[in-house]
Parts: structure tokens; sequence; C-alpha cells
């Protein structure tokens, strides 16, 4: 009877922290949102003032789109989001394919996909089946030269041109390539669009993920790298945030953006939340998580690579605590990037090797994770576009 007692006399309390959250949250969304509206161009699309590969506006636009789906309900959200929705459908020409010249054509690509495969967009089925296609084109596999002994094989990369994988000796840019972003981005849109789990797409991508762990699960363990966690590429050296572990065989540090990145992508791959590989993935983000700073073993010389991704870490490490039901450090998560928030609404960061200064790249990123955070507190879902929230099944 007593601890009963205490329970309801600790109940009214947590109720009250839990409206101050949602509460907290809500206003810091909607001075983004703020912020969002204000930056939208004239034909429905976010393009960034101070990057000249982000002004084609395909490739902020869909993050911008996540971050007012999920904000709250006023007005004027449903014509700005539209206009935005329609601005993406003009990815796809009058032929059916993908006309425009991307400099990121996954995120592009893979986003306009997103956002064209929510329910109140049904009017854009041509346009999904072209993105479709297209991600499938994207993929490195044996129509471009790729075979199952090549690193790079069955992922997505950042690649602008077409694709053919070089030939021994050939000098080839180190954007020839896939990475476990890019990968992670082009799976979930394609699933979220319709595509059987059971799709070939999916099993060279998850050869692809796999490479990208630091696991091995056999005798070639190693204890001072095989700590379940994932670095962006197996493929060259240069764009491994966090640096090289071990020369011989070369093997890359596991970093706290990539390793949350990688769970996700073992999950939509098939792999369970109580798989060896996912347990020893989920295992190091509890082990390593700093609420305030991306994990990772960084040497000294690499941290402003880590300060540089506070914002992506954030919003990906927030769907990860989604998956694993982990209410306590989504929270504490949500409270550290709502310290950020400028005065006028925005985020930035004030690390510029990802772009994340522009509270175009930021802000959108921030909005998401604190609105993941709210889902799991409040135990709502909730668009913009209407008043109500459709309370979880608990």
């Amino acid at each position: 009877m007593f601890r009963w007692l205490l329970f309801l006399l600790f109940l009214p309390a947590v109720s009250a922290a839990q409206d101050d959250f949602v509460k907290r949250v809500d206003a810091a969304l909607d001075r983004g949102v703020d912020l969002l509206l204000a930056s939208q161009s004239p034909d429905g699309g976010w393009r960034s003032r101070a990057y000249g590969a982000f002004k084609d506006g395909y490739t902020q636009t869909p993050f911008v789109l996540s971050a007012l789906l999920f904000s709250p309900p006023r007005p004027e959200l449903a014509p700005a989001y539209d206009r935005g929705v329609n601005f993406l459908s003009t990815l796809v020409g009058p032929k059916g394919t993908v006309d425009s010249h991307l400099n990121y054509p996954i995120y592009a690509g893979a986003g306009a996909l997103f956002a064209l495969s929510v329910a109140k967009n049904h009017q854009h089925q041509r346009v999904r089946d072209a993105l479709v296609k297209y991600l499938r084109d994207r993929q490195l596999d044996e129509r471009h030269g790729w075979t199952p002994d090549d690193l790079a094989y069955g992922g997505w990369g950042y690649y602008p041109g077409a694709l053919q994988k070089p030939a021994p000796g050939q000098r080839a840019s180190h954007l020839l390539s896939a990475n476990l972003s890019s990968t992670l981005y082009a799976i979930g849109a394609l699933q979220m669009a319709g595509v059987s789990w059971s799709d070939p797409a999916f099993r060279k991508a998850r050869l692809f993920v796999e490479r990208c762990q630091n696991w091995t699960g056999g005798t070639d363990f190693d204890p001072r790298v095989d700590d379940g966690g994932f670095f962006f590429t197996p493929s060259n050296a240069l764009q491994n945030k966090a640096g090289i572990a071990r020369e011989h065989p070369r093997r890359y540090r596991s970093y706290g953006s990539m390793t949350a990145d990688g769970l996700r992508a073992l999950l939509r791959l098939g792999h369970g939340l109580r798989s060896p590989r996912a347990t020893s993935a989920a295992t190091w983000l509890r082990k390593t998580f700093d609420p305030n700073r991306p994990a990772g073993d960084y040497p000294a010389d690499r941290d402003v690579q880590r300060r540089s991704v506070f914002y992506y870490w954030s919003w990906s490490m927030g769907h990860v605590f989604m998956h694993l039901g982990d209410v306590g450090r989504a929270k504490a998560l949500a409270e550290a990037v709502l310290r950020r928030q400028d005065a006028d609404g925005g985020w930035r960061n004030d690390a510029t090797d990802l772009r994340e200064d522009d509270p175009l790249v930021a802000t959108p990123l921030a909005m998401s994770t604190l609105a993941v955070a709210r889902f799991m507190v409040s135990g709502a879902w909730r668009t913009g576009f209407d008043a109500g929230g459709k309370e979880r099944s608990q």
C-alpha cells in the first residue's frame, strides 16, 4: 500500500514534467517553423544562401518538408508544404526521367521519394515510380561493373555523374563509391515507396552495410577494433571522419553518426533488434552516448569533424532511440538541441565542415530530432495539418 501511495504522489510530478517538456518542444518547433516559412522560395523549394551545392532546392527541400510535417498545427503550414511537394515533383520531366543534374543525387532523389510517398501526396504516383527507378539505377552493382567482391558493391554514394566502375589503375573521384549515409537514405525511401523487403536491391545493400560495421562475429575478432560501431565507407580513408583504426588490414574507427545510421540500416534490412550485429551496435551507442557530443574515438586533430556533425548525428540518434524505446536518452538529446536554438528560431553549428552553419541544413534536422522526442514522451504523433494526434498504443 505504501508503495502505491508513493506512486500516486509521484505521478502528477511526472505528468507535469512531461507536459512542460512537450510545451517547450512545441514552442521551439513553432519558432523553427517561422524561420523555415520565411525562407521558402517563390517556386516552393528551399535553397541555401550560403552553399552552391544546396542552391538547387532539391537537396534541402525534403528535409524541410519532414520538419514541417510534424510541427505544431497552423493554417499556413499546409499551403507551404504543398508548394514544396509540388516543387519536388518537378525533379521528373515530361519523359518520366529525372532531368536535373543533382549535386547530391541520392539525398535529393530519396528525399523527394520520402516526401511524395506520404499518403496525402498520392497524386504524384508517376513521379514516385520514376524516382524508384532512378534510385534503383544509382545502386553500385553489376549493371555498372561492380561485383560482390568490391567493397562498394550494393551501396549508394555521392557521385553525381554516370556510374561506371573505374578500370584497374584508373584514377577516379573518391565520390565514385558507396557510403552508409546515402545507402540508409536510399533503402528507407524505396521501402516507404512500397518496394518489397525481398527485393534483390536490399540483399545487395545488406552486404555493403555489414562491411561498414566493426564486427566480425568469428575467429578474426580484434578487440581493438571490433566494438560493434560503424564507419562511413570501407572504400577510402578520406571520407571516414574519425580516421583509421588499424592499417593492416585497414579498418576505420567507429563513430556516432555512422553507428546510428548503421543500426537503422540493419533494422531496415532484416536484422532484428536482438540479432548479434544490432545488439552490438546498440550497446556501443548506449555506452558512448553523451547528449552534447557525438560519440567516437576521434584523434585530437579531427575534433572539428566531430563537432561538425552534431545535428545530423542528433537526427539519426533520435530515430535510433525511437527504435530502442529509450525515452530517457531521447529526451536528454532533445534537451541538448533545445539549448542550442538561436533567437531567430533556427539552429546553426559553429563547425562548418558539414555545412551545418547554414540554418537550412541544421534547423530541419534539429526540428525532426525534437519531433521524435516529443512523440516518445507524449505518446502521440501529430502533423502540422490537424489539431490532434493519434495516441500511441500502450
